[in-house]
């Protein structure tokens, strides 16, 4: 089950700048990475696929990590793939955002696992009763209540180096395909120490 979980999930940790593009339609990638030539990267993907994305010229890439539960706090900015209603969703994945990163508001549902929500936002409480650890998450003034179980995977990030890039390295890319098929991306977030980042 946690193996599984482990692909829910960067989704947080990239998912806010991936609603602001809009240009071109986005494809979210997740795979293992197959070889980067100069800024061509190539990743075969979880379904088997191979593809191929041009990387801009300034590329970034984002190292995530597993972190334990006691950094989810109050104040901290976190990204979450949940399952339920909109107001009530249930954590399979927190993703917490670097302190100081300029994180969107925002809700929509997510790609890694049928009716799967992603909800990007600061945590504004946080409640232990006897039905488990309950957070609430404000979207633009409104609460979203999430119940965080035992099992849930929590993640963070740091900045990382194309030198990470490397073959078999576990990624996930908010590509843009214009409309001959072809990819292209400025962000690549990776799996630091073989980790598989869970969104």
């Amino acid at each position: 089950m946690r193996r599984y979980l482990a692909f829910l999930a960067v989704a947080g940790l990239l998912a806010a700048g991936s609603v602001a593009w809009g240009q071109a339609p986005a494809k979210r990638i997740r795979g293992s990475v197959q070889s980067l030539d100069g800024n061509t990267l190539t990743v075969t993907t979880n379904d088997g696929e191979t593809d191929k994305i041009a990387l801009a010229p300034d590329y970034t890439v984002t190292a995530i990590f597993p972190t334990t539960a006691d950094q989810v706090k109050p104040g901290r900015k976190i990204g979450i793939v949940g399952f339920g209603p909109p107001a009530q969703q249930r954590a399979a994945v927190i993703s917490i955002f670097p302190e100081g990163q300029n994180v969107t508001e925002v809700q929509f549902p997510w790609d890694s696992a049928p009716d799967s929500t992603m909800t990007n936002g600061p945590i504004t409480a946080d409640v232990t009763g006897a039905d488990g650890r309950s957070l609430t998450v404000t979207i633009k003034g409104q609460p979203v209540q999430v119940s965080v179980p035992p099992g849930a995977i929590v993640q963070t990030s740091e900045p990382g180096t194309p030198a990470q890039l490397v073959p078999g390295a576990k990624v996930i890319v908010f590509a843009q395909q214009a409309a001959d098929g072809t990819l292209s991306s400025s962000r690549v977030g990776v799996g630091k120490g073989g980790y598989t980042p869970a969104n």
